[in-house]
């Protein structure tokens, strides 16, 4: 019994992409100690096939305060990349992303009312430049959950923070 997944859902996804990164792979697998305690994304754009979203991050501790994400995601596979360039010339972090939509079982956990879909994100770097790069190596992984609300615009679960 398959559930219809809405372009909106893609687009939130996608602004998500690289935020919200806490561990959730193998014991062996890489965590920084990166955090940012905001993520706002405007409605996303969209072509055949991909949908393209930026998002600012603000409140973030021990690289640079904010940042900027542009996100691309294939439709057909639900994953994409995701490019973070930190404030301040710290470099960027690139990242491999995997989308999917809670269960009604999980339902919007504590995303607000009106909210029309929490979504988990899932990333794994696999690239960058300077401090970013350094403060975040290839292989470092994690997720995320997201709400994304009526007008297509999202941000993070309340009470979580985007940890890389």
């Amino acid at each position: 019994m398959g559930r219809k997944v809405s372009l909106r859902f893609f687009a939130v996804a996608l602004a998500t992409a690289s935020f919200a990164m806490v561990p959730f792979s193998p014991l062996s697998a890489t965590t920084s100690k990166i955090t940012c305690a905001s993520l706002m994304s405007a409605k996303p754009s969209s072509t055949t096939g991909k949908i393209t979203v930026t998002a600012k991050l603000s409140g973030c501790v021990n690289l640079a305060a904010t940042a900027t994400d542009k996100s691309s995601i294939n439709t057909a596979t639900l994953s994409g990349t995701s490019t973070t360039t930190w404030a301040g010339g710290k470099g960027t972090t690139i990242q491999a992303v995997k989308y999917t939509l809670a269960t009604k079982a999980q339902g919007l956990g504590k995303c607000p009312a009106g909210s029309t879909l929490r979504i988990f994100v899932a990333a794994t770097t696999t690239g960058g430049t300077g401090a970013a790069l350094k403060a975040i190596p290839k292989g470092s992984v994690g997720k995320s959950s997201i709400c994304e609300h009526k007008d297509a615009s999202a941000g993070l679960e309340p009470g979580t923070k985007s940890t890389f």
